[in-house]
């Protein structure tokens, strides 16, 4: 009988645990969820070929005039950028990345690099600051992400969906 209580008690512990556990993931993941549940469509930039997508609900800059990127906003002060540029510099992978962290941060509080792709993220003033950029022999694909530090909450799980969503268009042929 002591040994059927002990279980009783050691599953009543375990179901215990169990659910503080999910109820943890739960408070720790909310941003995500609500990342997954905004409607996202995406924007293809024809002649350039990346494409990325974004919240339904964002507003859209005009196009430039030289077709190579968007603005997209909203009222609270997200801004990206996804744009294409000429890498008429000839700069590689870590001297794009070297100018990018000099130019847009304060702090760097991560950084990833990979083959021809790398991510900065950190922030400037009372800004979060994200940047995903590919890097090609004669071009370069930009996402600049900033929105303001005070709502991290509600724009971690968007930049999330939004990095994963960026594709590169063509990047070893110039303009």
């Amino acid at each position: 009988m002591k040994k059927l209580r002990k279980f009783s008690i050691s599953l009543k512990v375990a179901l215990f645990r169990s659910c503080i556990a999910i109820l943890m993931l739960v408070i720790f993941t909310g941003c995500l969820v609500l990342a997954e549940q905004e409607d996202f469509v995406t924007y293809c930039n024809g002649p350039i070929g990346f494409c990325v997508d974004y919240p339904k609900r964002f507003t859209i800059g005009p196009e430039p005039v030289n077709r190579n990127g968007r603005r997209f906003y909203d009222s609270k002060g997200f801004v990206m950028i996804a744009a294409r540029y000429s890498n008429v510099l000839d700069n590689t992978l870590d001297q794009e990345m070297k100018s990018e962290s000099q130019e847009f941060f304060d702090k760097i509080t991560n950084q990833t690099k990979e083959k021809n792709c790398f991510v900065l993220q950190g922030y400037k003033g009372t800004d979060n600051i994200y940047v995903k950029a590919y890097v090609g022999e004669a071009a370069i694909n930009i996402l600049h992400i900033k929105y303001p530090r005070r709502l991290v909450e509600e724009y971690e799980g968007v930049v999330l969906e939004i990095s994963r969503s960026f594709k590169p268009g063509r990047l070893n042929f110039p303009e």
